[in-house]
């Protein structure tokens, strides 16, 4: 039996840095159907990644005043709830993806 190969975003050593990335550890990681990662991190900050097709940074969500624990999003991907060292739960709308608000990125 031969062994399956894996898509080409999985390959050995197929590695990619996607910047900007975040200041500190990643602490949790959470998916979108359509190819989309959300991180957060140790930074205060949650990126959002468009993983597939083509691996690209899109935006950023900051003005946390404490690192971010964990991340989640609904079945719908309509909503991302988040909730950090402040003990705050944040739900932000995630119905749409807009990749023209780069500006966190600074």
């Amino acid at each position: 039996m031969m062994p399956q190969t894996l898509p080409s975003l999985f390959k050995e050593n197929s590695m990619q840095q996607i910047s900007p990335g975040h200041r500190g550890p990643v602490l949790s990681l959470a998916s979108r159907p359509g190819g989309i990662l959300v991180s957060a991190g140790h930074d205060g900050m949650l990126r959002v990644t468009q993983i597939w097709p083509t691996p690209k940074a899109l935006y950023g969500l900051g003005g946390y005043n404490a690192w971010i624990g964990d991340i989640c999003i609904d079945s719908d991907g309509k909503r991302l709830l988040s909730d950090g060292r402040d003990d705050v739960v944040v739900v932000h709308d995630f119905s749409k993806v807009v990749e023209e608000d780069m500006s966190v990125y600074e």
